[in-house]
């Protein structure tokens, strides 16, 4: 099964759905590039796959946090 669908049909409260396909989407985005960074020979194509990478990384973080802060507000409204 595919895990994004897996995570939406799930029973969990709708800050961890946030926060589990924002790290899936950190993790996914980022790994294949942060691979192809570590074993690439040339200098300057790491650099720019290192800062897209990054790019990623920051952005599902990011969410992640949103999720953390909607997980909060469920929390507080009950």
């Amino acid at each position: 099964m595919n895990p994004f669908t897996y995570i939406t049909r799930s029973a969990l409260p709708r800050g961890w759905k946030v926060v589990l396909i924002s790290l899936l989407i950190a993790i996914l985005s980022a790994l294949p590039l942060l691979l192809l960074t570590a074993y690439s020979p040339e200098q300057e194509i790491p650099l720019v796959l290192g800062f897209i990478s990054m790019f990623g990384v920051i952005c599902g973080l990011i969410s992640m946090i949103g999720g953390f802060l909607i997980i909060l507000f469920d929390i507080y409204k009950q």
